[in-house]
């Protein structure tokens, strides 16, 4: 789906450590990748990155989408929820199952949503995972 939107993938990394992405952690990243690539614009980019904090790495996936007005932030992470200017198709499961994962594995999850115009928004989902030494 990516290839077919024409959207690059930017992957921003240097680190030492790991994180564990067993028991469904690999399903929430997933969900987390597939959920950018729907809601991103044809001809843009996805950037993931990753930061070591301590015992922490955190992970951030940032595209650019439809418009997510201010009173949607906490409603998209709401089972069955869609955003009111998403054009895709979707059940408004992902975002919520995402986050029933990372909470059953104790990580920090958040989204900061970021209106670029009257069309546009950024989204960045924040993961900080437990790590382990490579």
């Amino acid at each position: 789906q990516a290839r077919k939107k024409d959207i690059v993938f930017i992957v921003d990394s240097v680190q030492n450590k790991y994180v564990d992405l067993s028991n469904n952690m690999y399903l929430a990243i997933f969900i987390l990748l597939e959920n950018a690539v729907k809601h991103s614009f044809s001809n843009s980019y996805i950037k993931i990155s990753f930061k070591e904090e301590n015992d922490y790495i955190l992970t951030s996936i940032e595209n650019i989408g439809a418009l997510i007005y201010d009173n949607e932030k906490d409603e998209i992470l709401k089972r069955g929820y869609r955003g009111k200017n998403t054009k895709t198709k979707g059940s408004g499961i992902g975002l919520s199952l995402a986050k029933e994962i990372l909470d059953q594995h104790n990580c920090d999850f958040s989204i900061v949503i970021t209106k670029i115009n009257s069309y546009q928004s950024k989204f960045v989902a924040n993961i900080k995972m437990k790590c382990f030494d490579a």
